[in-house]
């Protein structure tokens, strides 16, 4: 009996991820010849979700929780002296996600995804603390990262109201602080 629940509850999960899959395909406008179809079905399967993911998929979208949940699955399979960097690779992508939803006048939702980007350095800056060896080989990447950060902090910035902007102050004067401890 837990065998059929177990086939049920991944069939389940497959169907969702493919009405996703769809509901994405149909929101981006992809249309494929058949030529195109044809080329497609030569392709790895690993390959072609490496490509559907490697597109910028911003948190209104709706796959967005299954990259999330790839994120954590990833975060939690990784050994603890690899995940600084893979961290701040995260919090560079949430970066990235919150400047284009800035430049679609999506602020309130830019200035979540920014923040919960900005925890992820601070988590990295964690381990680092505990873990000197590995702060000696990833340092370059992480102020790079926060240096990064800090000047798209500066930049978004100029376009915020008066409540937006101190919550954009109050980032920066922790980036700062963390990097002028470091």
């Amino acid at each position: 009996m837990s065998r059929i629940r177990i086939l049920f509850s991944f069939g389940v999960v497959l169907l969702a991820i493919a009405v996703l899959v769809m509901t994405y395909a149909r929101q981006t406008g992809v249309q494929a010849s058949m030529e195109e179809r044809q080329e497609l079905s030569t392709v790895p399967v690993g390959v072609r979700l490496d490509q559907l993911f490697s597109r910028p998929i911003l948190p209104d979208n709706p796959l967005y929780n299954l990259k999330m949940l790839r994120d954590r699955v990833q975060l939690m399979t990784t050994v603890e002296e690899d995940r600084p960097p893979l961290m701040l690779t995260f919090a560079n992508a949430r970066l990235t996600a919150a400047q284009i939803l800035f430049t679609r006048g999506r602020t309130s939702l830019a200035l979540t995804t920014l923040s919960k980007g900005e925890k992820y350095i601070f988590a990295a800056n964690a381990v680092y603390v505990n873990s000197p060896k590995i702060w000696s080989e990833d340092r370059p990447y992480f102020d790079y990262t926060v240096d990064t950060h800090l000047q798209a902090l500066s930049l978004i910035q100029a376009g915020l109201v008066d409540g937006q902007r101190a919550y954009v102050d109050q980032l920066i004067a922790q980036l700062s602080a963390l990097h002028d401890s470091r």
